[in-house]
């Protein structure tokens, strides 16, 4: 297996889709566990990339959307990770910095474009009372001064890194700044859902899924007659998501692991769902 080659070849990484752990064990041993045991004594590392991988944007959806010819992708289930709006305000001279300090720290994506964002510049007004330090003006002084209002998006992982990267650079004592969560949702998810060129048959098309993705085996639920031109993927086990998918009439849904209960269920949806094991 992928150990016994690890270790013929003096490898000391393993990169991996699926963990080694889905369920809490109180044992590790050798004799039952070997590469667990040797991962947690430092023999060798793991990296497993799971639902990460299958949420990511090119990630294994779009890999295997590309290999089927599915275009005009969209995410049929959306990651549910929030988006918020980010907005500072930097004297003119220190934009540059401050600018190049969120985007180092994550924001500023949207889709397949980084650092973006939109620049307006204005007058900022305050006045420091006792106990500031102001960095312009004087205490018990309203002070004007030329900003410029750096506006640019974060997801929520991100968020926090970019606040603090902000005031790490930032001029002022206290820093001017907005955070305000948006409707919008990413470009990604756990599902897709897309078009192929031509209509073409249920059985025909399925063969070329089968042999496109160089598949043991594919089970195919038929629960209508239509031709086959819209289609959603999910890789891996997508059985929880028949009614989303359901919802979008899709003339075919291709994921895998469909237990004996989900086909019955694709059934009374008037769903047609192609397994294709856990790719």
């Amino acid at each position: 297996g992928v150990l016994d080659e690890a270790i013929e070849n003096k490898a000391n990484l393993i990169i991996a889709h699926h963990p080694l752990l889905f369920s809490p064990l109180k044992q590790i041993t050798k004799q039952k566990n070997p590469l667990l045991y040797q991962v947690t004594t430092g023999q060798i590392n793991l990296i497993a990339m799971h639902t990460n991988y299958d949420l990511a944007e090119n990630g294994l959806n779009d890999y295997a959307a590309n290999l089927l010819g599915i275009k005009k992708i969209s995410p049929l289930q959306g990651s549910s990770e929030k988006v918020f709006k980010f907005a500072v305000y930097v004297p003119v001279k220190h934009a540059d910095k401050v600018s190049q300090a969120i985007f180092e720290a994550g924001a500023g994506k949207i889709g397949k474009y980084t650092e973006t964002s939109f620049n307006i510049e204005g007058k900022g007004t305050f006045k420091p009372t006792e106990g500031t330090n102001p960095f312009i003006g004087k205490i018990g002084e309203r002070e004007e001064v030329q900003e410029i209002k750096i506006e640019t998006v974060v997801t929520e992982r991100y968020l926090d890194s970019v606040v603090q990267a902000m005031k790490s650079v930032h001029p002022y004592e206290e820093p001017a700044y907005d955070v305000y969560e948006l409707k919008t949702k990413p470009s990604y998810g756990i599902s897709i859902f897309g078009e192929i060129d031509k209509e073409v048959e249920i059985s025909k098309f399925s063969l070329e899924v089968k042999n496109r993705l160089q598949a043991h085996y594919i089970r195919l639920i038929k629960s209508n007659k239509r031709k086959i031109k819209r289609v959603a993927l999910c890789t891996g086990s997508g059985g929880s998501l028949l009614e989303q998918v359901s919802r979008k009439d899709a003339d075919l849904y291709i994921t895998g692991d469909i237990t004996y209960h989900t086909a019955l269920r694709a059934k009374e949806l008037g769903l047609n769902v192609l397994d294709v094991e856990h790719f």
